[in-house]
């Protein structure tokens, strides 16, 4: 079916974008106002990105370093206080575990990109437990410390998380083995954290004395939650080698287009405009990084990460055309209850499409949403409306 593999096969395909650098794209997207979850597409994102495909083993264990060391750093930022404590309490807790084994690598690394990202996994996992009994409250001390915890533990455990990512999957590091084997423990603990910001926002809405403040606290932390785990989802998405096993593959795909859909695609339509952006902005890091990466070498355009990069793009395409579809075929019709609905489905999709479209790497994608909008203006339906 071509419709829903979209730009799947791409053998003989032409690549009209595949030439544009990924600086050029940074900032022609934060010309946009949109790019990743902050805003654009930053050169330090950038990097990240980058490095699993051009960042040498003695480099990338040098920038290890570096990174382990600006983790730590205190400035006024309140943000860097709350990531440093988190970070020296992991960094603590893998030496301690270090020695109950009997181990004696600490002279040798402070600590490594595997043994910090099973730490925080750990972390965030028990936070999240303990969270998730807190929200079923309905008292508002219980919900203030609820909100407490968000903002200084699952935020900065998130933050690090992201960062460290693109080390463990980094091709000289086992080629990103274990991140493989613990990618669905992974998604699973950022999908369970976005069901827990959304709870987590309905719960203050039933908060007894001081609903205002409640709600507005409660709020706050779960959008800045939410945003949070968007850019932590790009960066496991766009790092993420596919696997070299045909099963394991297919397995892996549809973990990632289930984590996709409960994350990013979930909150295309987000009824808070800054959550709604934050999607888009982390939307258009998928596209953007998915089609400079064809602007690398050939060496490291066939590379497991830039082809898992390819399928997470296609993800978003596939989607994209289902809302359209699912907009004309509701239109035409008897039954037009869900119009009000699909109509707003299909203007957040447009104003994606828009901006997200020139980035595509392969002309038949363009083609496609450009058929797709000429049924749309020859009368694919009624119910225009819903800004």
């Amino acid at each position: 079916n071509t419709d829903t593999a979209m730009g799947r096969n791409r053998s003989g395909s032409s690549t009209t974008m595949a030439s544009m650098q990924s600086t050029t794209a940074a900032s022609q997207a934060s010309s946009m106002g949109i790019g990743s979850g902050s805003g654009n597409i930053n050169s330090s994102d950038l990097a990240l990105y980058d490095i699993p495909l051009v960042t040498s083993p003695s480099q990338a264990s040098t920038d290890f370093e570096q990174l382990l060391h600006n983790l730590q750093s205190i400035s006024v930022d309140p943000k860097s206080v709350r990531k440093a404590a988190c970070c020296a309490a992991l960094i603590e807790t893998v030496q301690e575990r270090r020695q109950n084994q009997n181990q004696q690598q600490q002279q040798q690394v402070v600590v490594s990109p595997n043994e910090l990202f099973l730490a925080t996994l750990a972390a965030l996992t028990s936070l999240q437990g303990t969270l998730e009994q807190q929200v079923k409250h309905t008292d508002t001390d219980i919900n203030n410390n609820n909100s407490n915890e968000v903002e200084t533990t699952a935020l900065p455990l998130l933050e690090i998380l992201r960062q460290i990512l693109p080390y463990v999957a980094h091709p000289s590091n086992n080629h990103g083995a274990l991140l493989l084997h613990q990618f669905g423990t992974v998604s699973r603990m950022l999908r369970m954290f976005v069901a827990l910001g959304y709870a987590y926002t309905a719960s203050s809405s039933t908060t007894g004395t001081n609903k205002a403040t409640s709600t507005a606290v409660a709020t706050s932390g779960a959008n800045a939650l939410l945003r949070q785990i968007l850019k932590t989802t790009t960066m496991l998405l766009l790092i993420t080698p596919s696997s070299s096993s045909t099963t394991t593959t297919q397995e892996a795909e549809k973990e990632m287009a289930k984590l996709l859909h409960a994350t990013i695609i979930r909150m295309f339509h987000d009824v808070r405009p800054k959550v709604r952006k934050a999607a888009f902005g982390c939307a258009m890091d998928v596209v953007i990084v998915a089609s400079s990466s064809n602007s690398c070498s050939s060496s490291s355009s066939s590379s497991p990460v830039v082809q898992q990069r390819k399928v997470i793009a296609d993800f978003l395409w596939e989607y994209c055309h289902a809302v359209i579809t699912q907009y004309k075929s509701s239109s035409s019709g008897s039954k037009k209850k869900n119009d009000s609905s699909n109509s707003k489905n299909l203007i957040h999709i447009l104003r994606l499409l828009s901006t997200s479209l020139p980035y595509a790497d392969d002309v038949r994608i363009r083609v496609r949403f450009g058929v797709d909008c000429l049924a749309l203006l020859g009368g694919g339906g009624e119910g225009g409306g819903g800004k």
